[in-house]
């Protein structure tokens, strides 16, 4: 029986499930995926197109197509929400690190591994999205330590608690912002890292560190919150006896330049240019995770299948009274579900 059959409007599905919706309208020819994204956070009620997928000889390959409403006039929150796709396409783990091969190489000199992380790199689900597979894809090295500073889970719990405040006729009052579905994206990612997982021997993640106060990390310079974070690293590696491969790992040039001038070697995660990945081919798995992405960043997606059935749905990353058992399970809304004739 068609996996359609069984989804109504308003069930909590998981990636799993979601892997299974899109086999099935593959198995049933749809063609295209044609992928639109809620403006709502701008106010805006129509939706823009942002992505085209096709189903092609069994392989899957998307190009970026924007087609913004006409009422979405403004070019600096356009550019901005397509700088955004740069990191949504990097947490789905589609886009890569441009440097990536150096980063691995300088892992795999030694056999175990400290590795203290900027707020960055964890915002960008880097570790789960990107790293991780190519650390066990390499078998090296034998051992990980993720260092997560103290003022980087504030700054992550900060961003995770922003939410729309005004006007008071927001379609999304008190839901959480761009900033706030980031931020628990990132908490989401680092409850993914402290799961125990026995296809993952040898990671591990602790916070180090001490918060001076709450209020430090709401200062608005972030140069402070820069050299606090490499701070806490460099104090926590002073205070243990480790002589063997230590890092900081930032997707900020002149934070990691600033680590390796104050004593901790720096390793720079470099992004991929636009054009890199505005279109490529994409496996099934890559495609759910893809679509999950994009539901943090715009808050709601519509999907509609072209050829087949002609399905059409629309996915919300969040809703009043979702649990962090959700985040855990990394659960979507489904909005609206239906077939064509």
């Amino acid at each position: 029986m068609s996996v359609f059959k069984e989804i109504d409007e308003g069930d909590l599905i998981s990636l799993n499930l979601l892997e299974e919706i899109v086999s099935n309208a593959i198995d049933e020819e749809v063609e295209i995926f044609s992928i639109n994204a809620s403006l709502q956070d701008h106010l805006v009620e129509d939706f823009a197109k942002v992505c085209k997928v096709k189903n092609s000889e069994d392989e899957l390959k998307y190009t970026l197509q924007f087609d913004w409403p006409e009422d979405f006039n403004d070019m600096e929150k356009k550019e901005q929400e397509k700088r955004r796709l740069r990191d949504t396409f990097i947490r789905a783990g589609i886009a890569k690190h441009s440097n990536l091969p150096h980063i691995m190489k300088r892992l795999r000199e030694h056999d175990d591994v400290i590795v203290g992380l900027d707020t960055n790199v964890i915002l960008d689900c880097a570790i789960t999205s990107i790293i991780i597979d190519q650390i066990y894809a390499e078998k090296f090295p034998n051992w990980i330590l993720f260092a997560i500073p103290k003022i980087v889970m504030a700054e992550i719990e900060n961003k995770a608690n922003q939410k729309f405040t005004g006007p008071s006729d927001h379609p999304r009052l008190g839901w959480p912002q761009y900033d706030g579905r980031i931020g628990q994206r990132a908490l989401q990612e680092i409850l993914e890292l402290d799961k125990k997982d026995p296809d993952r021997p040898g990671l591990s993640i602790m916070t180090i560190g001490e918060l001076e106060g709450p209020d430090t990390v709401k200062t608005p310079d972030n140069w402070w919150k820069d050299s606090e974070i490499r701070s806490q690293f460099q104090k926590f590696l002073r205070n243990i006896s480790f002589h063997k491969g230590t890092y900081f790992l930032s997707q900020d040039r002149v934070n990691v330049m600033m680590s390796g001038a104050e004593g901790a070697e720096g390793l720079y995660l470099q992004k991929p240019d636009f054009k890199e990945f505005e279109s490529g081919k994409i496996s099934k798995e890559r495609f759910r995770n893809f679509l999950y992405e994009l539901c943090i960043q715009f808050g709601r997606i519509k999907v509609d299948g072209i050829g087949g059935s002609n399905p059409s749905f629309q996915l919300s990353i969040f809703w009043p009274g979702k649990h962090v058992s959700d985040w855990r399970e990394s659960k979507l809304k489904v909005s609206s579900f239906e077939e064509g004739k």
